[in-house]
């Protein structure tokens, strides 16, 4: 289990023998979508917002919660990413906004 930023990922027993998700602490006021583009990717991935946001934070973790990026933007919603200098792996993506609306993702670095 790994805690970053008030979110939690990894498993938890519900003491029946059952692994259950743990959710995220962070409840949500309003709701917006993305899309991440290519997945896998390379040299570079995208993320698309459905807007264009105030303050637009963008953090990628590791399998074990290691933050290997994170970004701020600004009144965007197109955002281009370099994915060089990432080693291949899975990668959790978390989109925070101006509004503290928060959500997460997947991203598969592939680099073949």
């Amino acid at each position: 289990m790994v805690l970053n930023n008030n979110l939690l990922f990894g498993w938890n027993d519900d003491y029946n023998g059952n692994c259950i998700p743990l959710l995220n602490k962070i409840s949500e006021t309003e709701t917006f979508s993305f899309k991440v583009y290519p997945n896998p990717c390379i040299d570079y991935f995208m993320i698309s917002l459905d807007q264009a946001y105030n303050t637009i934070q963008v953090i990628l973790y590791d399998a074990l919660g290691k933050i290997c990026m994170n970004r701020n933007f600004e009144d965007e919603s197109d955002l281009r990413f370099n994915c060089k200098q990432i080693q291949t792996g899975i990668y959790w993506l978390m989109i925070r906004t101006n509004k503290r609306m928060i959500k997460q993702g997947k991203l598969i670095v592939n680099k073949g």
